[in-house]
């Protein structure tokens, strides 16, 4: 930590700004785009509203147990409508 402000720690409520906007995200892993520049992950709710993926379509894609979830990979068989 190079003493420019509190760390970041996992878990930790981060604010971003794009494009003039403001958006709240939860902190992956501090480190995880380089020293001191964490990666981040934003809600379900927060992508459906700009991504326009729907909120349970989303939670479908989501495997694991509690404690350990990550994305379902695209099938290489999906045949789309």
């Amino acid at each position: 930590m190079s003493g420019k402000g509190k760390k970041i720690e996992r878990g930790s409520l981060v604010t971003l700004i794009y494009e003039s906007r403001e958006f709240k995200a939860v902190v992956i892993d501090p480190d995880g785009l380089g020293d001191g520049q964490p990666s981040v992950g934003f809600g379900f709710r927060m992508a459906e509203r700009y991504a326009g993926i729907p909120q349970p379509t989303l939670s479908g894609w989501v495997i694991g147990s509690e404690d350990d979830k990550s994305l379902k990979l695209p099938s290489e068989s999906f045949q789309g409508d």
